[in-house]
């Protein structure tokens, strides 16, 4: 009985080992395998989600107190995204457009008597995506240009002339600011050609400088931008 027992034993340490050896031999090419789900190819879908807008308002002309005034509020922001990813095995690298419609309106009265006002009714970027794909998961970061409305305003509360008009209105510059996103996200593949992701960036706006309609004196705005959002994703 004893041989008996001492020859199984024998004999599944043998077939252990065996499988040990098998899979060490295996564990290179399981590291560079690529990954079951493929995400390479053109993809386009929708997004959603909120932003928390910031526009810094600062006089140089010694007529607001304090000279300093910071528009902050939070809005939803709904949007389209179209994009490209190449894969190598686990590495995933791409590149996004993605445009989205926004409703960012805020004033701060100040004094004497003034109303500084910040708008903003959308914002777009192109970006370049780098990640790492793990089965049906990608993890990625991202960055690019940013484009954004902005509609901005500093005037006394009870002037009665339209924004720019001589006699009421200081200044109220309004246009395309181009500036930089950087974010990160999370991406599953969910489905046959479907997947959802989680993605948070951050805009940066260059400053805007313009002076009193009146006066000359300089005033600018810094705005900027922290949105999260959700998508979901049709891969062709």
């Amino acid at each position: 009985m004893k041989r008996f027992v001492t020859t199984v034993v024998a004999l599944l340490a043998l077939s252990s080992t065996g499988r040990a050896a098998d899979l060490l031999l295996k564990a290179p090419d399981m590291m560079n395998a690529t990954p079951a789900t493929s995400w390479r190819g053109l993809y386009f879908g929708g997004t959603a989600g909120m932003g928390l807008f910031a526009s810094e308002f600062t006089d140089f002309g010694e007529v607001i107190t304090p000279k300093t005034i910071t528009n902050k509020g939070t809005t939803f922001n709904v949007g389209g995204t179209a994009g490209y990813n190449w894969q190598l095995r686990s590495a995933v690298f791409g590149l996004e457009a993605d445009g989205s419609w926004t409703n960012y309106n805020q004033t701060t009265v100040g004094a004497p008597l003034t109303a500084i006002q910040a708008k903003t009714s959308w914002f777009s970027t192109v970006r370049v995506r780098a990640g790492w794909a793990a089965d049906n998961m990608l993890f990625y970061v991202t960055g690019g240009a940013a484009f954004a409305d902005f509609k901005n305003s500093a005037q006394f509360t009870f002037t009665p002339q339209m924004c720019g008009q001589n006699g009421g209105a200081w200044s109220c510059p309004s246009g395309t600011s181009t500036g930089l996103a950087v974010g990160a996200g999370i991406e599953a593949m969910l489905a046959q050609n479907w997947s959802a992701k989680v993605e948070y960036l951050y805009l940066n706006l260059p400053s805007v400088t313009t002076t009193d309609v009146v006066t000359g004196a300089g005033y600018s705005w810094n705005n900027s931008a922290h949105i999260l959002r959700f998508g979901a994703n049709y891969h062709l």
